[in-house]
């Protein structure tokens, strides 16, 4: 895992450096940005990719208080360089279709809005990130669940990356937004923490508050297995919730079951799984599966109720689209087929860049017609 992570980080490390690349031509063509400025924006370009490769593998390997003011600076400094390198392929296509358009003025004010947008979003995506919303979602009264779940509430949330960047006073933020809606049943789909090394007993203290009449359930995604601590992790939060991995608890009635994340499992595994963590299709379920991708899978089989996150919406545009475009209907909101219905959440928190721009941080509150 931890190999393939590092392929992965020197593959983004060599697109960002031909992306810097076309970044610092497009800027100081016909010397629109020189002197000074321009050797600020080399080394920025220079210096802040390699910051963020190295915060993230020491981060893996190590927690120090140093590393996450770091890392936080130079992912953030991502997004910048993403709508830079949008910048630079607007103005190389306006000046190979319009030659005589590379006129000093012009261009200069070009280049400068473009930097100012460039900065300027991702600025309003970090005090965006940080206001969390509720969105509410009705499921239909033909649910099976309806008949069990009827003037109960249930929260949804996922994905709060506790760790380097978002930490205790987060958590706790998120906790206190749940705890305002007083859930009856609260459900968990995974991305509790993000990977890196961090305080993990002090960060995840304010999970002691996560309180609700029925239970909360909790079922990890992806990122619990980044920081190779997933042992001392449900230590941790088997305190405080109900751990379902790969395991079903019965509430109310109902079958709430939690399948974790497997990025390589097929359909036919997936449901041999669904029914080896004691799957009942005679008896109303909620299955709580963080990756969405295979929602209509389950949905196939009988489940009432699945409920994932993982995607983020994209967290910030243009991957807002792309992402999107991926998931298609189980990219975010409800999703009904048949009588069975799953709900996906954009999540509390964030990955890398603490940015949202185009998506909200959220937790979902589920009532039954």
């Amino acid at each position: 895992m931890f190999t393939k992570f590092i392929i992965f980080l020197f593959s983004s490390l060599g697109v960002i450096g031909l992306a810097s690349y076309a970044i610092y031509r497009a800027f100081t063509h016909l010397n629109v940005l020189n002197g000074s400025p321009a050797k600020i924006l080399l080394w920025l370009l220079i210096i802040m990719p390699l910051l963020f490769i190295a915060t993230t593998i020491l981060g893996m390997k190590m927690y120090s208080p140093v590393i996450g003011p770091i890392y936080t600076v130079a992912a953030v400094w991502l997004p910048i360089l993403m709508y830079f390198f949008i910048s630079a392929i607007i103005l190389t296509i306006l000046n190979t279709l319009f030659p005589t358009f590379a006129l000093n003025q012009v261009y200069k004010v070009l280049v400068y809005s473009f930097i100012t947008i460039s900065v300027l979003l991702p600025i309003y995506g970090i005090f965006n990130a940080q206001n969390i919303t509720v969105t509410n979602i009705t499921v239909p009264k033909d649910n099976r669940l309806a008949n069990n779940l009827s003037g109960k509430k249930v929260i949804l949330m996922s994905d709060t990356h506790i760790g380097i960047i978002n930490g205790k006073k987060f958590l706790e933020k998120v906790v206190k937004k749940v705890e305002d809606q007083n859930p009856d049943i609260i459900l968990f789909a995974g991305d509790l923490i993000d990977g890196p090394k961090f305080k993990m007993e002090q960060s995840l203290s304010p999970l002691q508050n996560l309180k609700a009449t029925d239970g909360a359930y909790y079922t990890p995604g992806n990122h619990e297995v980044y920081s190779g601590e997933e042992k001392r992790l449900y230590e941790i939060t088997d305190q405080y919730t109900t751990g379902l991995r790969n395991s079903k608890k019965t509430v109310l009635g109902i079958d709430i079951i939690g399948l974790t994340y497997d990025a390589y499992e097929g359909k036919d595994a997936l449901i041999n799984r669904l029914n080896k963590s004691g799957f009942d299709a005679n008896t109303p379920s909620i299955v709580i599966h963080h990756d969405p991708k295979n929602n209509l899978v389950l949905q196939n089989q009988g489940v009432d109720l699945v409920v994932s996150g993982h995607t983020h919406g994209g967290q910030f545009w243009p991957f807002t689209a792309i992402v999107k475009r991926i998931f298609k209907d189980y990219y975010h909101g409800i999703k009904t087929t048949g009588n069975s219905s799953s709900i996906t959440t954009f999540g509390a928190g964030t990955w890398g860049p603490p940015v949202r721009i185009g998506t909200n941080a959220e937790i979902i509150s589920i009532t039954f017609e």
